[in-house]
């Protein structure tokens, strides 16, 4: 969890964000639906079923040249070289016209958002243990967390088959879905009452989904699930979800390999036994991977294999007890896409040299204690065990002999901590850090892994951004493009504010704003007022002025739509028109033409 606020900000700062295409919801005029329902899917039941023009020259010219004198030749052979090499810029402009025309045709990497609801149930009857001690849950009953991912919204006209995929598979899920089993916990709790024994609790549910690949052609998401149902230990486990873009079809793995099952099943094998301390593990193999299918089915006759693709190649997932023992934990073997050849169909090969961003599992790990981790690894070192838990003081990327250190400065929230794996089109290689911070910031630590020694620079700071979808679900935009990254910041220009834009990796692996303009996601002055007149240009939805040095009247209400967040806020006025008003300080205290903001205004909130 994040720490407690140490300023206080309008808790209206989290009411929208941007993501993908374009920016979503309210602030481009689309809205998202709030009326998804849907029906909750058991995580058991998941893991057990898987889911040139030419210019020459006239007759007439030619003779001309004919006559002339020698010297004359070789100005006419110079001019001959001039025109040819016209001819040449021509064309080469010509096709890098027809370039640019099929670029700005070419459909944009579609872009997504993950929505989480957080449920808690706690007792509400009447009954009460004779012996305290047996409340393990202390009443309550049930701790969840449900999540599904849907396309931005500004995707959708140009992937409207996947769109609506999505968003049917997020109307499933995002009902309630919880009553039966609050109903569940709540009569084997008061049975624990009646019958003098011990209830362990709460019962927990937890699902989290990452983006393993994102681009036009596939869609893979890794879906994982854990579970406490009581006993002495939960369950866990995760599924891949893989859709096709264009045609908006969830794939089943038969669409993906090519090789027949049993060849399959061959590779497979022999990943598990190259995999270290699971050889002497596993139940009877052979006859397990038997039992698996190449395609999903509703029928009961074996298993499905759980599968996704990633930027490296192909991934399979056996859950706990489906190989070997609890102990041995998820098992996962992976297939590069031109590791056999032949096995991955060719249409959905990844596009040689695109970038990407895709979720990382690198872990995080007290420094103290890392000494033997041979593998990639996040490491900190700080205070242990304080009143909120560990503190790190740095943070650190360590890969066998490769170190770079970092200041930090966080309480450690191991499950709050998300790392990416950035690769631009050039070829360089990041990993994204985020880490909570106060007043919902978070810092963004960037790590250079692309030459031979590993690189970092000081953290960047953003605030978290997102938007109500409904049902008590808030939904967040996910990273997935290095070319169009949603990250919003706070800023003062018309009291306190939420704004964004879209950011690409810059030259030293750090977001930098693709677009001179941020838009307003949420502000804490709803209410403003002018109290006297004011004098602003007129502009259109695209910032062109329309009628400039337009005098406002005293008592019109102004909400910030638009800013550069230095030199100018575009407001929207009561009778649709938008003022942009010039600022003569950007700063506290904001001041325009006619003075400062929080005297030519009424109702000007700022936090902190």
């Amino acid at each position: 969890m994040k720490k407690a606020l140490a300023v206080l900000l309008c808790t209206t700062l989290t009411a929208a964000s941007l993501s993908g295409c374009g920016m979503i919801g309210k602030l481009t005029g689309s809205s998202n639906d709030t009326d998804a329902e849907s029906e909750g899917s058991s995580f058991i039941n998941k893991i057990k079923d898987g889911l040139s023009e030419e210019s020459g020259e006239t007759a007439e010219e030619s003779a001309e040249t004919v006559t002339e004198e020698p010297e004359s030749e070789t100005e006419t052979s110079t001019d001959t070289e001039a025109e040819d090499q016209q001819n040449k810029d021509t064309a080469d402009d010509t096709a890098a016209d027809e370039n640019d025309t099929a670029s700005e045709s070419k459909l944009k990497t579609p872009t997504y958002k993950i929505a989480r609801k957080y449920f808690t149930y706690t007792y509400d009857g009447d009954l009460k243990f004779s012996n305290p001690e047996n409340d393990y849950a202390n009443g309550v009953l049930i701790t969840a967390q449900d999540a599904f991912v849907v396309m931005d919204d500004n995707c959708k006209n140009d992937y409207p088959e996947l769109y609506n995929a999505l968003k049917e598979r997020a109307q499933v899920k995002s009902s309630s879905g919880f009553d039966d089993w609050a109903a569940e916990a709540k009569g084997q709790y008061e049975d624990a009452i009646q019958n003098d024994y011990s209830f362990f609790g709460p019962w927990t549910m937890t699902q989290d989904y990452y983006l393993t690949r994102s681009d036009e052609t596939v869609l893979s998401i890794y879906d994982y699930s854990s579970d406490y149902q009581g006993g002495a230990h939960g369950m866990y486990g995760a599924v891949g979800i893989n859709y096709d873009v264009q045609t908006g079809k969830e794939l089943t793995l038969s669409d993906v390999v090519q090789y027949s099952k049993e060849e399959l099943d061959k590779i497979i094998k022999e990943k598990l036994y190259e995999l270290p301390d699971t050889n002497d593990g596993y139940w009877e193999l052979d006859e397990t991977l038997a039992k698996y299918k190449l395609d999903a089915s509703d029928s009961n006759d074996g298993y499905n294999y759980k599968w996704y693709l990633s930027n490296d190649g192909l991934h399979i997932i056996f859950n706990p007890y489906e190989i070997a023992a609890y102990a041995y934990g998820m098992i996962e073997v992976s297939m590069g896409y031109n590791e056999y050849d032949g096995l991955i169909n060719e249409k959905f090969m990844p596009e040689e040299g695109r970038g990407y961003i895709s979720h990382s599992d690198i872990g995080l790990y007290n420094a103290k204690w890392a000494g033997d981790i041979k593998v990639r690894h996040l490491e900190f070192e700080g205070t242990e065990d304080n009143e909120y838990g560990d503190y790190a003081e740095s943070l650190s990327l360590v890969d066998g002999d490769k170190k770079v250190t970092v200041p930090a400065s966080f309480e450690v929230d191991y499950d709050s901590i998300v790392t990416y794996n950035v690769k631009t089109d050039d070829g360089k290689e990041y990993i994204y850090v985020t880490v909570p911070d106060y007043n919902d910031y978070y810092a963004l630590f960037v790590f250079d892994v692309s030459g031979n020694e590993f690189k970092a620079a000081e953290p960047e700071y953003f605030h978290y951004a997102g938007e109500d979808y409904g049902n008590d679900y808030f939904a967040e935009a996910l990273l997935s493009d290095p070319d169009n990254m949603p990250f919003a910041i706070v800023s003062d220009c018309f009291g306190t504010m939420n704004i964004y834009n879209s950011y690409k990796v810059g030259d030293d692996g750090k977001p930098v704003p693709t677009e001179p303009v941020y838009t307003v996601g949420s502000y804490c002055s709803p209410n403003a007022k002018s109290n006297s007149y004011i004098k602003g240009d007129i502009v259109d939805e695209d910032g062109n002025v329309i009628n400039a040095d337009e005098i406002i009247k005293s008592g019109e209400t102004f909400e910030p739509i638009k800013t550069d967040n230095k030199s100018y806020v575009d407001c929207r006025l009561g009778d649709g028109r938008i003022v942009r008003l010039t600022l003569t300080s950007a700063s506290y205290p904001v001041s325009i033409r006619e003075g400062e903001l929080e005297k030519v205004f009424d109702n000007i909130v700022y936090a902190g």
